[in-house]
């Protein structure tokens, strides 16, 4: 053989293998993923303004797949809550969203650890450690005014 064909061998197999582990890593990593905030605000509705706060989840499927959302709520240190709604349970395509909301915001009057929504594969997607914080002291804030 010559060099011309050792080398064409060689590089074959090296692009082959990387062509394979990038479709087993593609192909693992391919399923749907929620990115989760939540806010306090003021409720508007019907051209009226409300002083009363309310807890609002935004929930947007970040990935490829569909996701079908079973439910919201949180937990406490040694209990689970979940929140009513309007439009759960509902099926994300990939790119769409719901906004949800509560006027019960007792929780953050308890020992709340986390809030999160629930998947049809009873996989729980928390919002993050830094939203969490920001939600306590807006709660704070807003106890105070």
């Amino acid at each position: 053989m010559n060099k011309l064909t050792i080398f064409l061998a060689v590089w074959g197999a090296i692009v082959s293998t990387f062509v394979l582990g990038w479709n087993v890593f593609r192909d693992l990593s391919d399923r749907g993923k929620i990115k989760i905030s939540c806010f306090i605000g003021n409720g508007v509705g019907s051209l009226v303004s409300t002083e009363k706060n309310v807890l609002v989840y935004t929930i947007t499927n970040v990935g490829r797949k569909p996701i079908y959302i079973k439910l919201i709520g949180g937990a406490f240190k040694k209990k689970h809550f979940l929140i009513s709604t309007q439009q759960i349970p509902k099926m994300l395509l990939s790119g769409e969203y719901i906004v949800e909301s509560t006027e019960d915001l007792s929780m953050f009057e308890r020992d709340l650890k986390h809030l999160w929504v629930i998947d049809s594969l009873d996989k729980h997607w928390k919002i993050s450690k830094k939203n969490l914080r920001l939600l306590f002291e807006n709660y704070n804030i807003s106890k105070t005014i």
